[in-house]
């Protein structure tokens, strides 16, 4: 009814457990098809719909995918984090930037065509960071003299302190995918201009980016560009991997017969609700005084948000006319549960201004409503 179960003797215990697991992990790697994929696009929105696309629908047991892609100028987010908070929404808006939240946890980087992404896409089992950097490292430096290092939060860093590459991660079930840049050749003054958000007074508890040194690895290798990354990070891919068959693909994203359903989980990627709507709660608190000729008009402004709307306003004028303590508190109650959207807000704030009945008030240069108008628009991103 019941079957022995032998042991082998204690002492020949560890080397049979040892030569177990390097069996079960020699039939797992002839097993496992490790592929690259190269995208074709420099959408950030359609590469990080096929990155999901792959994480969600392929069988990650039988393959093991390494998905190389560069983007057209983007800032792209955590998933936790406020986008106001991370750059300069009007800016990058003004410029044709895309702003983009991943599903990856990390920070906020900036994006543009001398940047690669590189996202290892496996098995949970097969989730290893550091070896994946690594990687990198040994494929870069295989090909270039650069000094690079791995630090203890999994980015790679030049000369021991500039970052060109920062980790994020999604594990999810039993699948896991890896993602990071390489900078070669980013705009670097567009990436700090873009990366500073004008906010200022602002309380959150959501995640919030470590601003780092940044620098090229173009400065030490003039020959670099996308094509030979490419074909440096893929063939050390394969090689570590033992690959025989390189499997090295160009891809479409948005090929609806290989990928279907991509282009759904594209444009889902661009809409507001994810990109702004998902945003934790943050607070503003300003103060501001105008003052000429000894007479001052003073004003606190306290604003609460939740999920990229103003969910509590409260402005008060603490020295001023009367007319301008009226115009405060209709000012509050008409910004409430307004989105924290340019053209909503300016639209609001300009009906405002056009309805307000105060006179210009002694000690103010300007038009009363309009100065408090104005601090409105300092405090908020417009």
């Amino acid at each position: 009814m019941f079957q022995k179960l032998i042991l082998p003797h204690t002492k020949n215990l560890t080397s049979s457990l040892t030569q177990m697991i390097k069996r079960n992990l020699a039939k797992e790697s002839k097993k496992v098809e490790h592929i690259v994929l190269v995208s074709q696009s420099t959408d950030i929105y359609d590469n990080l719909a096929l990155e999901d696309w792959i994480f969600e629908k392929e069988d990650l047991k039988e393959k093991s995918i390494l998905l190389l892609w560069r983007n057209k100028p983007s800032v792209v987010f955590g998933r936790h984090q406020v986008p106001w908070l991370e750059c300069d929404v009007p800016g990058c808006r003004s410029e044709g930037v895309s702003i983009v939240r991943r599903k990856s946890g990390g920070g906020a980087v900036f994006h543009d065509e001398g940047n690669l992404n590189c996202s290892f896409i496996c098995d949970r089992s097969r989730y290893l960071r550091k070896e994946n950097l690594d990687l990198i490292v040994d494929a870069l430096t295989g090909r270039w003299d650069l000094p690079l290092m791995v630090n203890n939060r999994f980015d790679i860093l030049l000369d021991k302190m500039y970052k060109i590459s920062g980790t994020a991660a999604k594990l999810a079930g039993n699948k896991s995918y890896h993602h990071f840049t390489l900078l070669y050749d980013v705009d670097t003054s567009r990436l700090h201009s873009l990366l500073q958000s004008p906010l200022v007074q602002v309380e959150t508890k959501a995640t919030q980016s470590i601003v780092s040194h940044v620098k090229n690895m173009k400065e030490y290798a003039q020959d670099m560009n996308f094509e030979t990354l490419v074909q440096v990070v893929a063939e050390r891919f394969f090689r570590k991997n033992k690959q025989k068959h390189k499997h090295l693909r160009t891809v479409d994203p948005l090929n609806e017969a290989k990928f279907p359903g991509v282009g759904a989980i594209s444009r889902s990627l661009r809409e507001w609700d994810w990109i702004y709507g998902k945003s934790p709660k943050f607070s503003i608190k300003r103060k501001f005084v105008s003052s000429s000729n000894s007479v001052e008009s003073k004003c606190d402004i306290d604003i609460h948000t939740d999920k990229g709307k103003i969910v509590d306003c409260h402005i008060v004028v603490t020295a001023g006319t009367e007319c301008l303590y009226k115009f405060a508190g209709q000012l509050s109650e008409k910004l409430e549960n307004k989105k924290l959207e340019t053209t909503e807000l300016i639209s609001c704030l300009t009906e405002l201004s056009n309805s307000c009945s105060c006179k210009y008030s002694a000690g103010l240069e300007t038009n009363s409503c309009d100065w408090l108008i104005n601090c409105i628009k300092n405090s908020l991103p417009v």
